[in-house]
């Protein structure tokens, strides 16, 4: 009993303080929580600021999402180094709409375009078909390094590459 009745001494005295250095017009919420004073109520403009914090918020996530996929837009190069030791230049042009990717691999033997592109955040998907085989490549965009990881799946072979923005527009 003791222990309370100094813990509520204590929580006046933060109060009077309070009031004294803020010239007397305000409580302190703490304190008023602590010595059940009605005359404390919220500010009336709390849901407002809530709600635009959340508004923000919610601003803020759509744009990094649109970023993540307006970013993978564009052409992209790279070398593809086979088992056997070869290696072959890789162009791909990517589309991001939503949650589709369209697009084209170009070769010198001429474009061959995407089909089943998929985009889920940073990781996407694709199928080529090249001479009646379906070639399938996974990859995930890298937006700090500018870069994509792709994995290709040809015939059960499976290699990796790493491809980095195209200076070419």
């Amino acid at each position: 009993m003791v222990f309370l009745s100094k813990t509520f001494n204590f929580i006046k005295n933060i109060n009077n303080l309070y009031e004294n250095s803020s010239g007397g017009n305000k409580s302190c919420s703490l304190c008023n929580f602590f010595t059940n004073n009605a005359s404390y109520t919220k500010p009336k403009n709390m849901k407002r600021k809530f709600f635009i914090t959340t508004a923000l918020l919610f601003c803020l996530v759509a744009c990094f999402a649109f970023a993540i996929v307006a970013d993978l837009t564009g052409k992209w190069t790279g070398i593809l180094k086979t088992p056997d030791g070869n290696e072959f230049p890789l162009n791909y042009t990517f589309k991001a709409d939503g949650n589709q990717l369209t697009g084209m691999a170009s070769s010198p033997n001429g474009d061959v375009p995407f089909t089943d592109g998929k985009i889920n955040g940073s990781d996407f998907s694709f199928t080529l078909s090249f001479n009646g085989t379906d070639i399938k490549n996974t990859g995930k965009f890298y937006p700090q390094a500018d870069s994509v990881g792709m994995d290709i799946d040809f015939n059960g072979t499976k290699m990796h590459t790493t491809l980095k923005r195209s200076v070419d527009k």
